[in-house]
């Protein structure tokens, strides 16, 4: 009904996201990107991406025990936490990045922040684990 309504094309975005249609919600985000929008859009292309990634992952369950058999592999408890968000478990997600940033900040940290950030775009804004993690995430990165 707007198309050129920006705050309309970003909900639209979300709707995707929410709906798994991650492709179509990639396409409407880059193209703001692409014009400029940089705000809300940046952070829901880090939700897709986190999604998507976990998605292609093979699942929790694949992920678990991957990481059951090399406990201090940070890089596949990043690739549990991306599956564990993209099946909406936001808290272990959360815990599982925030380690990775805390234990590795020059090997893993950024991929860490990542997929915090990507993760705080799927909430609610008035979730407490934003709250909550976003201090974390600033205590450990400074």
């Amino acid at each position: 009904m707007a198309p050129q309504d920006v705050n309309s094309k970003i909900k639209l975005a979300e709707f995707h996201i929410d709906a798994g249609q991650l492709e179509e919600a990639q396409q409407l985000l880059q193209e703001l990107h692409d014009i400029g929008y940089e705000s809300d859009v940046a952070q829901l292309l880090m939700a897709v991406k986190v999604k998507q990634q976990g998605e292609e992952s093979g699942g929790i369950d694949a992920c678990r025990a991957a990481c059951e058999a090399n406990p201090d592999d940070y890089a596949l408890k990043l690739d549990l936490a991306e599956a564990l968000a993209a099946e909406g478990q936001y808290e272990e997600a959360l815990q599982l990045a925030l380690s990775a940033v805390l234990s590795d900040k020059t090997k893993h940290g950024e991929r860490g922040r990542t997929v915090m950030v990507g993760i705080f775009a799927l909430l609610p804004d008035d979730s407490p684990l934003i709250s909550d993690y976003r201090r974390k995430l600033s205590s450990a990165l400074f």
